[in-house]
């Protein structure tokens, strides 16, 4: 069988078994060569980070973003995807590293709100 294949039952066992829920296509490391990683259950392009419906887990969906939105990469080897991944979960990374807030910083301005909002005016904060 066909790696690529929907993994699903059939409509008459889904509505037999009672069921009723359709399985989606898990990621297979091949997709990597449509420049295609996961990201929640869902592909995520490695080339523009944008992040697909999880019903377009299908190797012929995957290859028509390719070549539709990045038509001059459609014959690059597996490795420029390759390295493009690991760019892609750099910037990941350095993007979380700059959201986090300190801690401390976080407390002091919520005790700096009350304080104002204690007092009514930010004017008499300054002048006690």
């Amino acid at each position: 069988m066909d790696k690529f294949l929907k993994r699903s039952s059939s409509s008459s066992d889904a509505s037999a078994s009672g069921c009723g829920k359709t399985k989606f296509r898990k990621y297979d490391q091949s997709y990597i060569q449509f420049g295609f990683t996961e990201l929640a259950n869902k592909p995520q392009c490695v080339v523009c980070s944008e992040v697909l419906s999880a019903e377009s887990m299908k190797p012929s969906k995957m290859k028509r973003h390719l070549q539709t939105k990045h038509f001059a990469l459609k014959d690059k080897p597996v490795e420029f995807f390759q390295r493009k991944l690991l760019s892609l979960r750099s910037q990941q990374v350095n993007i979380t590293d700059l959201v986090n807030v300190n801690k401390n910083a976080l407390k002091a301005s919520y005790e700096v709100a009350l304080k104002i909002a204690k007092k009514g005016n930010p004017i008499q904060l300054l002048r006690n």
